[in-house]
């Protein structure tokens, strides 16, 4: 009659010929389910954004570290190319760790396969002529007592007698309490200016 469609309940009330009937609002007894429903599309709509949220920063996040890769490896390459047209390798040796790194280029400069790694000092000084390997011992003990910057020059005498003129840097890195831990250095074969 009004419009209202209702649930309907008949129940016989207990030891008597009466019955009573009740009826209840569709939309009121549908309300809190309504509710639910719009809670729970309000939060899968909040995921759903979020979702898109963090792939998109995601997204972002791969394509600026793949564009810093990318240009780390070209200004690598350029850097390989400078080395190899300026006849320069660079080397780290860090006391610490017991450890040698030397830049393709040196190996390139020395004849010797990177797959065999750095040589050993004694490897390194049997190419040495006698006055080199002084100059060498001297300026690298006086860069880890003073920590100051050596530079030096040698000249290597390799197997098949060809002779090799070097201008060699060596920066020393400090600790906390003002040791040599480190040294980081360069060699540049001079021999075509000599």
């Amino acid at each position: 009659i009004d419009g209202i469609r209702r649930f309907i309940a008949h129940r016989r009330v207990g030891g008597h010929q009466i019955f009573v009937t009740s009826g209840v609002g569709r939309e009121d007894v549908l309300a809190p389910l309504r509710k639910r429903h719009r809670a729970y599309f309000a939060g899968a709509a909040l995921l759903t954004l979020g979702t898109l949220a963090f792939a998109a920063l995601l997204i972002a996040t791969l394509y600026r570290r793949q564009k810093a890769a990318s240009e780390i490896a070209e200004a690598n390459e350029r850097l390989h190319e400078a080395q190899r047209i300026g006849q320069i390798g660079d080397w780290v040796y860090d006391m610490e760790k017991g450890f040698t790194h030397w830049s393709d280029q040196l190996y390139a400069m020395n004849r010797r396969d990177p797959s065999r790694g750095p040589p050993s000092y004694a490897e390194m000084a049997a190419h040495l002529e006698e006055p080199s390997r002084r100059t060498i011992e001297r300026a690298i003990a006086l860069a880890i007592r003073t920590g100051e910057k050596q530079e030096y020059q040698m000249t290597v005498r390799f197997p098949n007698g060809v002779v090799s003129h070097r201008q060699t840097v060596a920066v020393p890195s400090l600790d906390s309490t003002g040791q040599v831990v480190r040294l980081d250095g360069t060699d540049q074969d001079l021999s075509g200016r000599k």
